[in-house]
């Protein structure tokens, strides 16, 4: 028999795939012991789990081993067995707190999170930023995600290509930088608008709007400069050349309030000939 041959020879690993495709499991995962081929001990593992039994606890311990394909799989399908008993629960869902409901809740959250934290370790392995920084952004680890989005805005060799990334990504001083080598003026200069928007220098971030012909952001802009200038009158009039009919309207209102309080201010500055 090839199997017994092939451990005679001392190829456990290739004994053990023969033994298991002949029904033979016991005696494979043995050999797959003795040849200490631990990805097939792992494949064994996730067929073998009880799934009437939690299962987060072995696939944190696969993803300690580095074993995230592993974990991945694991979790899936302890995922699909709780959304399954989630789905009987809710069918005879009442107005009460369910203790066993949100238990498996708070296991389903978990191994969703562990599920995303490998698949966006196993893109770093593999150096597919874009999709680390997905996965980690998913679980809310901004550091890791701004990292991984970094790296792939970096392999970007096109440099209007990378400014558009950097323009997503909110990175605008680069960005323009990067459109500027581009030779894309249009898009350098939204780059430089949102950057003068972002420190609040309203007045020059309207000039690069007006510069593209972007009329309504040129007036949005106005309106915030005018607005922080406590120039209501002129803020009515830009929040109305923007459409933000209730803006230029509360303007106005305090544009009057403002004229009442100065003609009073004037009225008891003003000399009385007795």
């Amino acid at each position: 028999m090839p199997a017994l041959a092939n451990e005679a020879e001392g190829d456990l690993s290739k004994a053990a795939r023969l033994w298991e495709r002949l029904g033979h499991k016991k005696r494979a995962l043995q050999l797959y012991r003795k040849a200490g081929d631990q990805a097939a001990i792992d494949r064994f593992a996730i067929k073998s789990a009880d799934l009437r039994r939690p299962q987060l606890a072995k696939v944190i311990e696969f993803q300690e081993r580095k074993q995230f394909r592993s974990a991945i799989k694991l979790a899936g399908a302890w995922r699909a067995v709780i959304r399954k008993r989630l789905g009987t629960y809710r069918r005879g869902f009442t107005w009460r707190e369910d203790p066993v409901e949100e238990r498996l809740l708070d296991e389903l959250y978990r191994l969703e999170d562990r599920i995303d934290e490998c698949q966006a370790l196993l893109a770093e392995q593999s150096q597919n930023w874009t999709k680390a920084a997905r996965h980690w952004r998913r679980i809310r680890n901004i550091e890791r995600a701004e990292v991984a989005q970094d790296k792939a805005i970096d392999e970007l060799e096109d440099p209007a290509a990378r400014g558009e990334a950097l323009l997503r990504t909110g990175e605008y001083e680069r960005a323009a930088d990067a459109f500027g080598l581009a030779g894309r003026p249009e898009r350098q200069n939204e780059a430089k608008a949102r950057l003068a928007e972002r420190q609040e220098q309203w007045e020059e971030a309207a000039g690069y709007w007006q510069s593209i012909d972007r009329e309504k952001e040129h007036a949005r802009c106005m309106s915030r400069a005018a607005s922080a200038a406590e120039n209501w009158t002129e803020a009515a009039r830009w929040h109305y050349a923007t459409g933000q009919k209730t803006l230029a309207k509360q303007a106005e209102r305090t544009a009057r309030v403002q004229g009442r309080a100065e003609a009073v201010r004037i009225r008891r500055n003003q000399p009385t000939l007795f």
